[in-house]
């Protein structure tokens, strides 16, 4: 079986998570993808198999069933007063913490990256509708910018000191007959052109410091 394809990080993300019963973080598959530990496919996206290869040899399992005797305490008599007293103190300070994002959130000054992620997805789908649409609508022209007109297969054959009356119906034939070439070449071309579009490549410092600074809070947290 080939398996299935991953379109984006999250589906990757939520794969591992989900389904496979891995402890990671979002931010930290992304981090894997950017540093090629998850490679895409040629085709986009990421297969089956190379993300259950990730988490194999880098994730470990959630916990699922603990025994009374790792079982700690985490309020109540169970804790010493200065130890309770912190615990309320941290508790306080996650819960204005949550409050001040929610209000932010609100205000608009954050924006989920699932939705940046399929806004971005979106984009890089009608890009790539575009670019593929190139080569069969534009082949034609091409040809005949070399040869494949009769005006220019005139000029071909003045510059070849050939016979135009033959010359040019078997330059056309020949310009023509390249079309299918120029269409699978362009296609090549374009998967490699695009690769430099990809999602954990940014094209200005200030981005990939923002990047590089929210993978680093979803590594403090794993952490935590």
């Amino acid at each position: 079986m080939a398996g299935r394809i991953f379109e984006n990080p999250h589906q990757v993300h939520q794969y591992l998570t989900n389904e496979c019963g891995y402890q990671c973080s979002d931010g930290k598959v992304r981090k894997a993808i950017a540093a090629r530990k998850i490679r895409s496919r040629r085709g986009g996206g990421f297969s089956q198999a190379e993300v259950d290869q990730y988490g194999h040899s880098n994730l470990e399992k959630k916990i699922t069933v603990a025994s009374p005797q790792d079982s700690i305490p985490v309020g109540g008599d169970g804790l010493a007063p200065e130890a309770k007293t912190k615990a309320e103190a941290k508790l306080k300070q996650v819960q204005a913490e949550r409050a001040q994002f929610l209000l932010d959130k609100e205000r608009g000054k954050f924006i989920p990256t699932t939705v940046m992620e399929a806004e971005l997805g979106q984009r890089a789908k009608a890009f790539k509708l575009g670019l593929e649409k190139f080569a069969p609508d534009n082949a034609v022209k091409v040809a005949e910018i070399f040869g494949g007109s009769e005006s220019a297969a005139r000029e071909l054959c003045t510059r070849l000191n050939a016979d135009p009356e033959e010359g040019i119906p078997l330059v056309i034939d020949f310009t023509h007959s390249r079309i299918e070439h120029f269409t699978r070449m362009w296609r090549k071309q374009m998967v490699h052109f695009l690769d430099s579009y990809a999602t954990g490549t940014w094209w200005t410092e200030e981005m990939q410091q923002a990047w590089e600074k929210m993978l680093e809070a979803e590594e403090n947290k794993d952490a935590a």
